[in-house]
């Protein structure tokens, strides 16, 4: 194990690290194993640097800006949801959300695995009339894996009349705190495993840069389950 010298970060042996990813006192970590370190480290650590310049900061940040409402525009017909989030995190000052109805609650109802996460908490509680459960999910649909990623889910099960009467919490930070490599989005497919990364790691680099913003987001709604929901 090694120390850095600018930040005083210890980092594996196998590990280069740049000081220039310690500007602002934004320490990186560059591994020179992964096939896209370079572009998102070197623009994450520039962009960083630059945000609080009176002028040159202002360039990039506005650059960064028309680059995500431009994508936004071009794709909010395609994943309405995930370019909604989008265009959200580009307000100065966000507010959370809080969401009780509307198209993105029918797409997780219609997601499989949100569908595979309920059939096995009333399979698991089939003698019960009474479960709560608080457990992670991901979804299948591309539109809400844009928008909603690794969040938390609390399930409340009340069975009246054979019929499960369930109340979803589903709560999420909207936000870009790693840096993604390209297996981390691809099977078997390296152009979706290069746009996914490059694109999370993109948001990431505007985040640091002040140009998107975080925050949270609560979904509740209600819904009665039976073997018609099979």
């Amino acid at each position: 194990m090694n120390r850095c010298s600018v930040c005083g970060r210890t980092v594996s042996n196998k590990t280069a690290h740049f000081g220039l990813g310690c500007l602002k006192n934004m320490c990186s970590l560059i591994d020179m194993e992964k096939p896209n370190f370079l572009f998102e480290n070197l623009l994450f650590a520039f962009s960083t640097y630059y945000r609080n310049k009176k002028y040159f900061g202002g360039v990039i940040a506005d650059i960064q800006y028309y680059f995500w409402k431009t994508i936004s525009n071009m794709l909010k017909k395609t994943y309405p949801d995930g370019m909604e989030f989008i265009e959200y995190s580009l307000l100065e000052n966000p507010q959370d959300k809080l969401i009780e109805n509307g198209k993105l609650i029918d797409d997780i109802i219609k997601d499989e695995n949100f569908k595979e996460k309920i059939k096995v908490c009333i399979l698991n509680n089939k003698n019960n009339n009474h479960f709560e459960i608080t457990e992670g999910l991901n979804y299948i649909s591309t539109d809400l894996f844009l928008a909603l990623n690794n969040t938390t889910i609390n399930i409340i099960g009340n069975k009246e009349s054979n019929k499960w009467k369930l109340e979803i919490t589903i709560t999420d930070r909207y936000d870009f705190t790693d840096f993604k490599e390209i297996d981390e989005y691809c099977d078997n497919n390296i152009i979706k495993g290069l746009f996914g990364s490059t694109a999370n790691n993109m948001a990431m680099i505007s985040v640091a840069s002040g140009v998107m913003h975080e925050y949270n987001v609560t979904i509740k709604f209600k819904i009665d389950w039976d073997d018609e929901n099979e």
